[in-house]
């Protein structure tokens, strides 16, 4: 069962989407993907190529909310924020990804759980990437989803440079009935972010009901963000 996608553009102009797929053991969830276009022969014409392993078959645990991103050419995925994880992907499915960088850093982030992927990474007019992440915090059994952004350096290693203190977008903004999960759950869960002209366009999922858009900028973005010390 394929789960939160995320959409990329290739170098050789596909698309990519990657996800989570998953089996009746947890533990066995690694990330896949599919070539679904190509945009030199159309812009309609959506098809399923074969699956390919973004994650490496025998990397353990569960794996699950990695985020893309292209750099001189290449495809990455980050596969943990903190530490910054750093995999590069053949997305033609020839030769297995490999872990290329691995930076351990003190976040900012007002709360002391483990941060998770969330969007795609886009490259910003000073050269650094922009991308996101979510923390869960559970209260009278009930989880929590709160979004925080960083920025990291637009070279390898890719360092993370600026972290978010407080959330760009709070659990308790969500406002749809749950389709799923009522009463464990306070979720709004973005995968997706673009850059068009000086707008900041992110896509959401409110209580996992409802796909939404929040339209903001870099410059907002930054003010939540605070320099990261090493």
């Amino acid at each position: 069962l394929p789960i939160y996608p995320r959409l990329i553009i290739t170098p050789d102009n596909k698309v990519l989407m990657s996800y989570s797929k998953y089996s009746a053991n947890i533990q066995d969830e690694k990330i896949q993907g599919n070539i679904i276009m190509d945009l030199d022969r159309s812009t309609e014409e959506i098809f399923q190529a074969p699956a390919i392993s973004i994650s490496p078959r025998l990397l353990d645990g569960r794996q699950k909310n990695w985020m893309p991103f292209i750099h001189e050419n290449k495809l990455y995925f980050i596969a943990q924020v903190c530490p910054h994880t750093i995999y590069e992907v053949d997305w033609k499915g020839n030769l297995e990804s490999k872990l290329v960088h691995q930076t351990n850093w003190n976040s900012n982030w007002f709360l002391r759980e483990s941060l998770r992927g969330n969007t795609n990474a886009i490259k910003m007019d000073d050269g650094n990437y922009l991308s996101t992440f979510h923390t869960v915090m559970t209260k009278e059994g009930c989880g929590f989803y709160d979004n925080g952004c960083y920025i990291f350096e637009g070279k390898p290693p890719f360092k993370p440079l600026y972290c978010g203190s407080r959330t760009y977008l709070r659990a308790e903004a969500a406002r749809e009935m749950h389709y799923r999960k009522a009463g464990s759950i306070i979720c709004n869960f973005p995968v997706g972010m673009v850059q068009k002209n000086d707008k900041l366009i992110i896509s959401y999922g409110d209580n996992d009901s409802i796909v939404k858009l929040l339209i903001t900028n870099i410059d907002e973005m930054k003010k939540t963000m605070f320099k990261v010390k090493y």
